[in-house]
């Protein structure tokens, strides 16, 4: 194990996210090509996860940025699905729930998760501080995920040595708002919004 998985693995404390379990984290770390599926703001309506999740059932993991952590177990067992998540501001304290921030590796691209209302990154006032993260943080992720303005986003930053993609997918609350994203190999291969009004 290198020094970044390490590190990586130590991030994740997998204590702090019931979705998944540390055999399902080995297998989906190892893998060069992945299917995600990125979910926000459920806020206790887990019906459009179960419908965004149906029309993209070969989803290897699902990503919840925040509102309501406390979803994750019923979202565990009604997806079937490993789920990794951040805290959110509706979600409270404590050091059993998920960190606020995420750091991962996936199929060879860096991505950070954030529900996106700390002090870091305010995305309800505007986007300058997560812009800024993403393209001076040195940290430089490929993707840089987050939700609370319950508004579907998608911008590219480009900084001195990277390229980061800002995605939100939206609540997927009482509709159909999510974002499908295939890795492969250290590539963004492609990324699907999923939306419905009924």
């Amino acid at each position: 194990m290198s020094d970044l998985d390490y590190q990586i693995k130590c991030d994740i404390e997998l204590s702090r996210q019931p979705g998944i379990t540390s055999d399902e984290y080995e297998l989906i770390r190892k893998k060069n090509q992945l299917t995600l599926l990125i979910i926000s703001d459920t806020h206790g309506q887990i019906g459009s996860a179960q419908q965004a999740l149906d029309l993209v059932p070969k989803t290897d993991l699902i990503l919840h940025l925040g509102d309501h952590a406390s979803d994750l177990g019923r979202l565990r067992e009604l997806l079937g699905k490993p789920i990794l998540a951040v805290r959110g501001n509706c979600d409270g304290f404590g050091r059993k729930l998920p960190p606020e921030i995420l750091e991962l590796n996936l199929a060879g691209c860096r991505i950070v998760m954030t529900h996106g209302h700390n002090r870091s990154f305010d995305v309800k006032d505007d986007f300058f501080k997560i812009r800024q993260y993403a393209s001076t943080s040195g940290n430089y992720p490929d993707l840089l995920l987050f939700g609370h303005t319950h508004f579907y986003h998608d911008e590219i930053v480009r900084g001195s040595k990277s390229q980061t993609r800002l995605l939100n997918p939206g609540s997927c609350s009482y509709t159909i708002s999510a974002i499908s994203i295939n890795l492969t190999d250290g590539n963004i291969d492609d990324v699907t919004r999923l939306i419905s009004s009924s």
